[in-house]
């Protein structure tokens, strides 16, 4: 009897070398003044969501990184966008909440890729104005990823105070 061994895909091979890059590149390393612990009255991240605006469904891998290190990866399919009769346009969309980020007041860098492709976008929260509760958010239209921030009011449980 013999082991059949499987092979990488292609998206799997490349977030490994996205991680590779993450390892070496130094522009993704936040500067030595960096947030390295929670302090009270800094902002706190909620989630990362990514929202699909297409026709068509996607693969988004989502890749949290803070200084230096993956704290977080996931791969998440993610619908088209569709029509109901009685709401209207209905978009699909994927959040990402890990223990890892819960309640962190820590910087992040985000780097979202979209289907098999090579490259991703990478987004930063270094240097941002932030509110005290926010989410990254990512949106798809027409194949192409968009970064942004979204600010909640309502800090509730995802940012109440871990102390």
């Amino acid at each position: 009897m013999s082991a059949r061994i499987a092979r990488p895909g292609p998206l799997v091979l490349a977030l490994l070398a996205a991680l590779a890059v993450l390892a070496g590149c130094s522009a993704f390393a936040p500067p030595d003044d960096a947030d390295a612990s929670a302090s009270s009255g800094s902002p706190v991240l909620r989630d990362v969501r990514v929202d699909n605006y297409d026709n068509a469904s996607h693969t988004v891998s989502v890749l949290v990184v803070r200084n230096d290190s993956v704290v977080f990866w996931t791969t998440r399919r993610i619908g088209s966008k569709r029509q109901n009769a009685s709401v209207g346009t209905v978009v699909d969309g994927a959040t990402v909440d890990p223990p890892e980020i819960a309640k962190s007041t820590e910087r992040f860098t985000v780097f979202v890729q979209l289907d098999d492709r090579t490259s991703g976008v990478r987004y930063s929260t270094r240097g941002k104005s932030l509110s005290s509760c926010y989410s990254v958010r990512f949106a798809i239209r027409d194949g192409r990823l968009s970064p942004g921030i979204g600010h909640w009011n309502d800090a509730g449980e995802h940012c109440a105070d871990s102390a």
